[in-house]
């Protein structure tokens, strides 16, 4: 798979293009998988980072005794190849290189058999590591139901790592303990490490050679609780405890989470959270998270639920929040003191209601922003169509309102649709100084109404179409906007637009267009507009046979006759004092 791109700046750096390779191919004996970054030759700053638009990965292996790396990012400095050969279970020969860095390995195994793991096995290692040579070991051994690991590498004939562990396991009684002493650079880093798992009890502790410990346990109840514990010299440094409740059954699904943590004064988290945290670190902190879920009532788009959410800061209260929809009108709020101070939310909580009438009306009340609120209706109406509301107040004043209302004739005879909407807006809204005030090629209003109907007669017929008619008008602060006709139910045929701020765009000082035409079938067809350059056309018969005449703008264009019998067909076409007359 191969990705070109093409990305122009709009700084006027130019054109930045590159591609990305990405192949797999199975080749002989071996898998080979490559990924290429490639980018052209760029002077600005590019969009695709330069740390990854030019380097190359490439992973080859016969997935038995062979396996190849490669990694080349000029950009990181980066040139590493890693060249594993290996002879299944006795060697195993690692070359890994990086420019003129270079490790080679050799690892010999003895006593290993992957089909009885006994924990007996003898690795030894030889190399060179940086232009030094490298000895070590690897071992297992086992002493009744104790294994021991050991390591030993040295570097340049001194002790590098030395690594002792006893491990003892039980199965049967899921449990595991290993205990391991470690000396790196010669003794300069050592230490204790035990890790330990019994009755569902993980213990991970960290001795080092000084006797400073740190040490983390972690307690799982599968599905019911979890206690993680940090200490650090056997003083407790943080706790987080955890219960949790489930209910779940076909008619409700019910949960609740009860956490506690507790945090030391001296703990680097607690100086962490002091210095970067804007709320600061606590000593304790208690969380209560009660969520529940009517599974047999449901509101509009999902089943009724309550969600419940407490949280305590050093037993003073942090954040209260509810989510209640299993009541009439539903309900939310949220108190967050620390939070509304730094924000500067001057009430203690913010309260939201909604009352939702499904398919009747929704009215949301809010006490932000110095209250607001939200009135949506519908409903149907006497005249077999709608009525459709919307009222949105800030602080007890209205900021906009929109009503539509439609009417319906649908019969045998005819088809005749309605609508009438009406929309004021305060010129202190959001709707008005961000979107109505900024209309470019529209005039800006505070009270805008329309009445648009369209209507199609099913008995009579034009000659290709049913009758109809589209009318509209739109007035803006009392002032006409817009009007249309468009009709072929009267003759003429009309298509009447007034419409200044849109047609002035099209020619200054234009206010309206105007159309008709008059056709009377077999013996004319005429045009009539109002337009400047164009003010119409007439094709008429003119009484002397098959005559026609075509006039446009008043003026005759072209005459036209035409004689048709049995074995001929003639024509004569008078331009001026020129004609041509042609017969088949």
């Amino acid at each position: 798979m191969v990705v070109h791109y093409s990305m122009v700046h709009s700084d006027g750096d130019g054109e930045e293009k590159g591609e990305l390779m990405v192949e797999r191919k199975h080749t002989g004996d071996l898998w080979t998988t490559t990924l290429k970054t490639t980018a052209g030759a760029f002077s600005g700053k590019t969009l695709i980072p330069a740390a990854i638009n030019n380097m190359e990965v490439k992973l080859e292996s016969d997935r038995k005794t062979k396996f190849h790396a490669k990694y080349v990012n000029p950009t990181k400095n980066r040139d590493i190849h890693i060249d594993v050969d290996r002879v299944p279970g006795k060697s195993a020969h690692v070359v890994i290189t990086n420019g003129a860095r270079k490790h080679d390995l050799t690892f010999k195994v003895g006593d290993l058999n992957f089909k009885n793991m006994d924990g007996v096995f003898n690795i030894a290692i030889d190399g060179t590591s940086l232009g030094e040579p490298v000895h070590g070991k690897i071992s297992g051994s086992k002493n009744g139901d104790v294994n021991v690991v050991q390591m030993e590498l040295e570097k340049g004939n001194k002790k590098f790592i030395q690594i002792d562990t006893k491990i003892k396991k039980n199965l049967a009684a899921m449990s595991f303990e290993a205990r391991t002493k470690y000396a790196i650079l010669g003794g300069k880093i050592a230490g204790k490490v035990l890790i330990k798992l019994a009755d569902n009890v993980l213990t991970l502790k960290n001795t080092d050679g000084e006797s400073n410990s740190i040490e983390l346990i972690v307690k799982v109840a599968l599905g019911e609780s979890l206690h993680i514990e940090g200490k650090k010299n056997g003083e407790s440094m943080w706790t987080y405890d955890t219960k949790r409740t489930t209910k779940r059954t076909g008619d409700v699904f019910e949960l609740t989470l009860d956490t506690e943590m507790t945090l030391s004064e001296k703990s680097k988290i607690s100086k962490f959270l002091n210095k970067n945290y804007p709320y600061g670190a606590f000593k304790t902190r208690s969380n209560k998270i009660h969520i529940f879920v009517d599974k047999k009532n449901r509101n509009k788009l999902a089943p009724k639920f309550k969600v419940d959410v407490h949280l305590q800061k050093d037993g003073a209260k942090a954040v209260d929040l509810t989510a209640d929809t299993t009541v009439s009108p539903y309900v939310f709020k949220l108190t967050a003191p620390n939070f509304f101070t730094r924000w500067g939310i001057q009430q203690s909580s913010i309260d939201i209601t909604a009352d939702h009438q499904i398919g009747k009306s929704l009215v949301i009340d809010a006490n932000i922003l110095g209250g607001l609120h939200l009135e949506a209706k519908r409903g149907d109406n006497a005249k077999n169509g709608r009525d459709v509301s919307l009222l949105v107040k800030k602080g007890g004043v209205q900021m906009f309102k929109v009503t539509w209302s439609t009417e319906k004739v649908n019969n045998a005879n005819e088809f005749k649709f309605i609508l009438h909407d009406k929309l004021e807006v305060n010129p202190e809204s959001i709707l008005f100084k961000n979107i109505i005030s900024q209309y470019k090629f529209l005039t800006p209003f505070n009270t805008r109404s329309g009445e648009f109907e369209f209507y199609v007669s099913k008995a009579d017929k034009n000659v290709v179409l049913n009758k109809f008619y589209a009318k509209g008008k739109v007035m803006k602060d009392g002032n006409k906007a817009l009007e249309l006709l468009m009709t072929t139910n009267e003759q003429p045929y009309k298509f009447e637009l007034f419409a200044p701020a849109l047609l002035g765009n099209v020619k200054p000082g234009m206010t309206e267009a105007k159309i008709s035409v008059a056709h009377n079938p077999g013996q004319s067809l005429e045009m009539k507009t109002n337009f400047q350059k164009f003010t119409g056309f007439k094709i008429y018969k003119t009484g002397s046979g098959n005559e026609r005449k075509v006039e446009v703008n008043g003026k005759e264009l072209v005459m036209g006759d035409y004689t048709l019998t049995d074995n001929s067909f003639s024509t004569k076409l008078t331009v001026g004092a020129d004609y041509l007359e042609p017969k088949i």
